[in-house]
């Protein structure tokens, strides 16, 4: 829920009034593969299935060269730093830092120019309903 505030929140700062904001969510099969073996090479497959969620705006874009600054704590781009636009430089930061512990991704595709926007991704692995959820609570000690 604070990953979709956060994203919604920023694509509304930095849209011109009016324009729309769109979002998306679709499953995603994908294949991945890493090597499994020690001594023998041994790659193992397997398709997993994501959800993805899209958020789009149709503002100002994100030049590529700054596109990665923007997942570091209190980072803004130069232009930002200038504007009535407030924020703190977290949002993206802690976005990435929850989806990354919920075992998923965050990036965006933007081609920097003004009016095109920029869409937010982001991909969780898909939980289905017969796979059990543990919470595990804090220990919390007495002394």
């Amino acid at each position: 829920g604070q990953v979709l505030t956060n994203l919604l929140s920023n694509a509304i700062k930095y849209s011109p009034a009016d324009t729309p904001i769109e979002v998306t969510a679709r499953t995603v099969q994908e294949t991945t593969t890493r090597d499994v073996g020690r001594w023998v090479r041994h790659i193992e497959r397997r398709d997993e299935e994501w959800v993805e969620i899209a958020v789009r705006d149709h503002g100002l874009g994100i030049p590529q060269d700054q596109q990665d600054l923007l997942f570091h704590r209190f980072a803004r781009l130069p232009r930002d730093l200038a504007s009535r636009v407030q924020g703190n430089g977290l949002g993206l930061y802690l976005c990435r830092t929850m989806i990354t512990a919920m075992g998923g991704r965050i990036w965006l595709e933007s081609s920097g120019v003004a009016g095109e926007g920029t869409t937010m991704l982001v991909r969780l692995p898909r939980v289905t309903a017969d796979v059990p959820h543990t919470v595990t609570a804090p220990v919390v000690s007495a002394t």
